[in-house]
C-alpha cells in the first residue's frame, strides 16, 4: 500500500471517482499518511446534482487532504474554481505541514488566501493566475494577483519559482534562496529583479516584447538607470532579442544566452546590442531562414559574435527558396575567423522530422529551469505514474537507435535539398568550418530526420605543423558531450 499512494497519483475531476477515491484512502486511518504526489482538478458536477451530494463529495476529500500529514507535493488545476466548490477544501491544504512543492494554476483571490496561509518548507512553485492582465490604469478583474506577497511564507525556502501572468510582481519580500525563476506573460523591471531575487543564477522570461508598456528603448533606460551596481550571480539568460533588448543587463555578465531567435533582419544591431551587454561565452540562437526571406543573404555580416566560444545554432530553412548549398557556405561566412571552440550545427529542414516526433525535435529549448506541467486530463480515477521518462521519443537520446533518426531515402520522394544534404560529403564540410575557425575543438553536425548525427573532436595533426585533424565520436560520446554544455 506505502508502494501504490506513495507515487505520482492524479485525481480526475469527475465526482463520483473522486469520492471513490476519497472513500478507499479513509478506509484504512493508516492510508492518508502514505500520499507523497497528489494531483487534483476542478470537480465537475453534473448540472443537476444536489447540494447536499457535493458537499458530501467535496467533505469526504477535504477529509482526506487534512489527514494527508505527509503530502509533500500538490498540483491544483483551476484551483479557484476547485476551492469555491467548498471551502472545507482550502481548510484543509493550509492545514499541510509537509509540503514541499506546489503548483495551482488558474489562482483567484481565494486561492491567494490559502496559500498564504501554508506553512511550510516549499522549495518550489509553480503559480499561474486567472483573468486578463489589466492595461495600466484599469482594474484587474481579480483584487490578488502580486506572487511576491502570495508567497512570502516561503521567502526563506523557496529555490525555485515559476510565475504566469501575474501583475507586476512588487518588491514586498526578498527570496535571497530563490536560483531559478520562470516568468511568463508578465511586465518585469531590473529593479524588481534584482532586489527579489538577488542570488539568481537562471532567469527564464517567456514574454512579448509587447507586454512592456513602454516602447523597447525606454523600458531599456528604466532599467538601466534602475540596474543595481552588480548582479554577479546571474549565469543563464533564456529570452528572446527583444525582451532582453529592454532589460538593459549591462551591469552584469551572463555567461550563458538561450532562446535568442533571428526572424527579422532590423533586429540585428538589438541582437549585437544584446551580446556586448551581458557579454555570453555560450550561445544558442536560431536562424528562421524563411521569415527573413530573400534578406537572409545579407546575414553574411551576422557573425562572428564577439566573445562567444560555444554556439548552438538551429538553422531553420522551412520557408526559404535559397539553395542549401548556399545557406552551407553561408555558416562558414559567419565563424570566419570567431573564437569559437565548440560549434553544434543543426539544420531543420521542412517535413524532416520522423514519424511521431511531432514538435519534440528540438526539445531542449527553454530547460534552464525544470518543467512541470500541470497534470492532463484523464478517465481513469487514479493514475500512478512511475519515476522514469515517459517515454517520448526524443533525438538527443544517446539510447535511441540511430536507425530511428533519419528516414532512408529509399521509403521518401525526392527532395533537392534533402538529397542534397544525403549526397554531401559532410566531413569535408567539417573541415571547412574548422579551417574558417582554428579554435574549434568540437564540430557537431544534426539534420533531424534526414542523416544520422555527426560528431567529431578536432586534434592536431600527428606531423604538426598546425594542421588539424577530426576524430570521429560515437554518439553515446557525442551525446555525453552536448549534455556538458550549459546551453542544453
Amino acid at each position: 500500500m506505502p508502494i501504490f499512494l506513495g507515487g505520482d497519483i492524479q485525481v480526475t475531476s469527475e465526482p463520483s471517482r473522486v469520492y471513490q477515491f476519497s472513500e478507499f484512502v479513509l478506509g484504512d486511518p493508516d492510508r492518508p499518511q502514505y500520499l507523497r504526489d497528489l494531483s487534483l482538478e476542478y470537480l465537475t458536477f453534473p448540472r443537476h446534482t444536489s447540494a447536499v451530494v457535493r458537499h458530501k463529495i467535496t467533505g469526504r476529500l477535504a477529509e482526506l487532504l487534512s489527514q494527508a500529514r505527509n503530502l509533500k507535493r500538490l498540483h491544483i488545476t483551476s484551483v479557484e474554481d476547485f476551492l469555491e466548490s467548498d471551502q472545507r477544501l482550502a481548510t484543509a491544504i493550509a492545514s499541510l505541514r509537509a509540503l514541499e512543492r506546489i503548483g495551482f494554476y488558474g489562482v483567484g483571490d481565494r486561492a491567494f488566501d490559502m496559500v498564504t496561509a501554508i506553512n511550510c518548507a516549499v522549495t518550489y512553485s509553480d503559480v499561474g493566475f486567472i483573468g486578463d492582465v489589466p492595461v495600466v490604469g484599469e482594474q484587474s478583474t481579480v483584487r490578488k494577483r502580486d506572487p511576491i506577497p502570495m508567497l512570502a511564507n516561503f521567502h526563506e525556502t523557496l529555490t525555485e519559482l515559476k510565475i504566469h501572468w501575474s501583475d507586476p510582481p512588487g518588491t514586498s519580500y526578498a527570496y535571497p534562496f530563490v536560483t531559478a525563476l520562470f516568468i511568463e506573460g508578465t511586465s518585469v523591471d531590473v529593479a524588481m529583479l534584482a532586489h527579489c531575487f538577488p542570488n539568481l543564477t537562471h532567469l527564464t522570461l517567456a514574454a512579448s516584447p509587447y507586454q512592456y508598456m513602454e516602447e523597447l528603448d525606454d523600458a531599456r533606460h528604466k532599467n538601466q538607470e534602475a540596474s543595481p551596481a552588480s548582479w554577479e550571480t546571474l549565469y543563464v539568460l533564456t529570452c528572446g532579442i527583444l525582451p532582453s533588448y529592454a532589460l538593459g543587463l549591462s551591469f552584469t555578465k551572463v555567461r550563458v544566452w538561450v532562446g535568442a531567435v533571428m526572424d527579422l533582419l532590423e533586429d540585428l544591431p538589438k541582437f549585437y546590442t544584446v551580446l556586448e551587454d551581458i557579454r555570453p561565452s555560450h550561445l544558442k540562437l536560431t536562424v528562421a531562414c524563411g521569415h527573413l526571406g530573400l534578406q537572409f543573404t545579407d546575414l553574411d555580416l551576422f557573425f562572428s559574435p564577439p566573445g562567444v566560444s560555444h554556439l548552438d545554432i538551429r538553422l531553420d530553412i522551412y520557408g526559404t527558396d535559397a539553395p542549401m548549398a548556399d545557406l552551407m557556405r553561408y555558416i562558414e561566412t559567419w565563424i570566419t575567423n570567431s573564437s569559437l571552440k565548440f560549434l553544434n550545427l543543426r539544420v531543420v529542414l521542412p517535413s524532416s522530422r520522423p514519424h511521431g516526433l511531432g514538435d519534440q525535435l528540438d526539445d531542449t529549448e527553454n530547460q534552464s529551469v525544470e518543467t512541470e506541467s500541470a497534470p492532463d486530463d484523464g478517465d481513469a480515477t487514479v493514475q500512478i505514474h512511475d519515476q522514469v521518462d515517459d517515454g517520448d521519443f526524443h533525438t538527443d537520446s544517446e539510447t535511441s537507435d540511430a536507425s530511428e533518426l533519419y528516414i532512408p531515402r529509399s521509403i521518401v520522394a525526392p527532395d533537392p535539398t534533402k538529397d542534397y544534404v544525403r549526397n554531401m560529403d559532410l566531413e569535408a564540410y567539417a573541415r571547412e568550418l574548422v579551417r574558417a575557425s582554428p579554435q574549434l575543438r568540437h564540430v557537431f553536425l544534426q539534420f533531424p530526420g534526414i542523416h544520422p548525427n555527426l560528431f567529431w573532436s578536432v586534434e592536431e595533426g600527428d606531423e604538426g605543423g598546425g594542421e588539424m585533424k577530426l576524430r570521429a565520436l560515437s554518439e553515446k560520446e557525442g551525446w555525453d558531450i552536448l549534455r556538458q554544455q550549459s546551453f542544453l
